[in-house]
């Protein structure tokens, strides 16, 4: 039962953040294309649900290959089964061509957890799993 919270935990986190991530993207360089001063103009709910609900559909159309780090703190049964769901899910959702994982382990030490985040960032990776909460906290 904990096993299967863990991953329906660790699925819904991450499509939250896919969902955050590909419109905070698009909301960075709409603000900076436009001027300073802004109109309010909106696009009627429906035409603006249909167009998010299709541009998941066009990226994952795409051959972009998206990297993904996953960080864990130590190897346990339920750290291992959250990680091994949530690969599963982004294979399942990108398409296996379309993913590539870096997945690291810090034996237990929070200080290796930030190390190994830095990395992730300073690579430049399109996605963060942070399996425990030490990797959570420093990433």
């Amino acid at each position: 039962m904990k096993r299967l919270l863990a991953v329906a935990t660790v699925l819904t986190m991450t499509a939250a953040m896919l969902a955050g991530c590909g419109s905070s993207a698009q909301n960075a360089a709409s603000t900076a294309s436009e001027p300073a001063v802004q109109e309010s103009v909106q696009a009627p709910a429906e035409s603006q649900v249909a167009a998010d609900s299709e541009a998941p559909a066009a990226q994952t159309d795409s051959d972009k290959v998206y990297r993904i780090g996953i960080c864990q703190l130590l190897q346990h049964e339920a750290l291992d089964a959250a990680t091994k769901g949530f690969k599963e899910a982004m294979i399942e959702k990108l398409g296996e061509d379309n993913v590539e994982f870096d997945e690291q382990n810090a034996s237990g030490d929070s200080a290796t957890c930030a190390t190994i985040i830095n990395q992730f960032v300073s690579a430049d990776v399109d996605l963060i799993l942070a399996n425990a909460t030490a990797s959570l906290q420093a990433a």
